[in-house]
């Protein structure tokens, strides 16, 4: 009896081991979507749906990822010869959230930051912008966007679309823009 018990101990651990390493689940541990070639992973909390774009280009810029706590479809479908590209959601219902990401490039005076209210998300310089009408085809009641200075030569854009949203999904935007891990100095 007595050896059984380093063997289960053993087996214990190994358990545990195995366990601690597996995915997060269901329980509000955020999924994590790596954008490494972008320099930045983002946590998707239970209940979103994340999905990276079909590489949307407009000046440039280019649109990164969405994440939703609605299911999001693909952004863009070849129609002919041509792409057509539209938001992954076709409308918000009540309480619904959609967060576009894009990035651009920039130099001197067009990597300033807008002059509106400054904060940090992540830990990087950030200002409030102007609402860009990307949420109005979608029924969204409220547009929250977001520039962040990524590098002197790099802004990201953060456009935040909500439909009545509840405390709980501000909240998980909110956790979003906290915990974004900046893989650039």
């Amino acid at each position: 009896m007595t050896r059984a018990w380093p063997g289960l101990a053993f087996g214990v651990l190994a358990l545990w081991l195995v366990v601690g390493c597996a995915a997060p689940t269901a329980s509000g541990d955020p999924r994590v979507l790596a954008l490494d070639s972008e320099g930045l992973r983002v946590g998707v909390p239970a209940g979103w749906d994340a999905i990276r774009s079909s590489d949307v280009g407009f000046g440039l810029g280019r649109v990164l990822f969405y994440a939703s706590n609605q299911p999001l479809e693909t952004d863009c479908l070849q129609a002919g010869d041509e792409p057509r590209c539209t938001l992954p959601v076709g409308a918000l219902a009540d309480g619904g959230m959609l967060l576009l990401w894009a990035t651009s490039g920039c130099a001197g005076v067009a990597c300033e930051l807008p002059s509106d209210d400054r904060m940090l998300i992540s830990g990087r310089e950030a200002a409030r912008a102007v609402d860009t009408g990307t949420c109005e085809g979608i029924g969204a009641t409220e547009e929250d966007v977001y520039a962040v200075t990524v590098t002197p030569q790099r802004v990201d854009w953060i456009v935040v679309c909500a439909r009545e949203p509840t405390a709980d999904e501000r909240a998980a935007v909110a956790t979003i823009l906290d915990t974004v891990d900046w893989l650039t100095p």
